[in-house]
């Protein structure tokens, strides 16, 4: 569940960014590498110090057993008090982040892309007759597919329920991988009239600055994009590599929050899911 949230997860470009030599803060890693630590830990490490203190009151209560004396404890109060929190950055939207698409939608879905035979093949297997995707290719005499060895196209339309939809909560976040703002895949890494020239925000020294404070940028000028950090004497350390510790990179991520909307969609989720199964348990201990 965790995993779905990172983006790169639902990319198989360049083996989904393992295959992309960037530089982070100077040093050589990898763009997956970026997003599956390096951006969280460099949040955990710019948290405001008043979070390493427990929550008060009512939110304090709800939050505070649950955490584990770890390092990102201060992280994940921010995610909860800012985010989670009633009239938080998360507060209008988080309620249906667990929402699934009515049956019927998911039906219409389902039928509307899959053809007659497909179709046919689809209310088989909701006789439980088998897996559609194998009924249909069984119909075709694709003894492959009916064997599960291949997968046809419209397959992931048959995945989500009412209670769980990864196929519907995955489709937003594999797109951010495409969204020209962001951007999840740097257009530095992309070939030249891939993406129109988006500018950046004026490089700051990440060190010393609290890069979620936006009054530091009054008056600055947009960067041209891939300015990367420099080691002392102010030239790259690795000026072959694309530099992604930079206010036109990690900190646009930060100004929106992406990371910790994912994470917090992540836990949502996650929790909802644990809720279900272990309130069916509790209901068959009952019976």
């Amino acid at each position: 569940m965790g995993d779905m949230h990172q983006p790169l997860h639902m990319s198989g470009r360049e083996k989904g960014g393992n295959g992309v030599r960037v530089a982070w803060n100077g040093r050589v890693t990898n763009l997956h590498s970026v997003w599956d630590g390096l951006l969280i830990a460099q949040a955990v490490r710019l948290t405001p110090r008043n979070y390493t203190y427990p929550l008060p009151g009512s939110e304090g209560a709800f939050v505070e057993p649950h955490l584990r004396g770890a390092i990102y404890d201060p992280y994940i109060r921010r995610i909860m008090h800012e985010g989670l929190s009633v009239g938080g950055k998360f507060d209008p939207e988080s309620d249906a982040w667990s929402d699934c698409p009515a049956p019927a939608a998911a039906l219409e879905s389902a039928t509307d892309s899959l053809g007659a035979k497909g179709t046919v093949a689809y209310a088989l297997s909701l006789l439980g007759l088998g897996d559609s995707a194998r009924m249909e290719a069984l119909l075709d005499l694709d003894f492959y597919g009916a064997l599960g060895l291949t997968t046809r196209p419209g397959t992931e339309n048959e995945w989500d329920d009412e209670s769980v939809c990864p196929y519907a909560w995955a489709r937003p976040i594999h797109a951010l991988n495409c969204d020209p703002t962001l951007p999840v895949w740097p257009h530095g890494l992309d070939g030249p009239g891939e993406h129109e020239e988006i500018h950046g925000w004026h490089e700051l020294p990440y060190d010393v600055v609290d890069f979620l404070d936006m009054t530091i940028l009054d008056g600055e000028e947009s960067a041209q994009k891939g300015e990367g950090a420099h080691a002392q004497g102010g030239r790259p350390r690795h000026p072959e590599l694309l530099e992604l510790d930079t206010p036109a990179y990690a900190g646009r991520l930060a100004r929106g929050w992406v990371v910790e909307r994912l994470l917090a969609m992540a836990g949502v989720r996650l929790a909802g899911v644990l809720t279900d199964i272990f309130a069916d348990m509790a209901g068959d201990l009952q019976a």
